[in-house]
């Protein structure tokens, strides 16, 4: 996951893998607070786990959104840098 996105690969089978990993995590944390309900010593460690998991999680959202807005900003530059181009060559 960490190799550089070419131009012109599918940037959504990217964010469908990260938004079924982050569902993946989501369902996973929802199972160990049900499952430690009744013992309350270790439902604090494991909650306190969740939380930072989601805490994770939260992080992950943010830089994918941050990756997006980038790689748009990347293609309205580019997409301008092209127009520019051929407006360069009829003129």
């Amino acid at each position: 996951m960490t190799r550089d996105l070419e131009v012109g690969e599918n940037f959504e089978s990217w964010e469908h893998r990260i938004d079924h990993q982050l569902a993946f995590a989501h369902s996973r944390i929802d199972i160990v607070k049900k499952l430690t309900h009744g013992s309350y010593a270790k439902a604090g460690a494991l909650s306190a786990r969740c939380d930072d998991g989601e805490r994770r999680i939260k992080a992950l959202e943010h830089s994918v959104a941050r990756l997006q807005a980038a790689l748009y900003l990347v293609l309205v530059v580019a997409l301008l840098a092209a127009c520019v181009a051929v407006w360069a060559v009829v003129a």
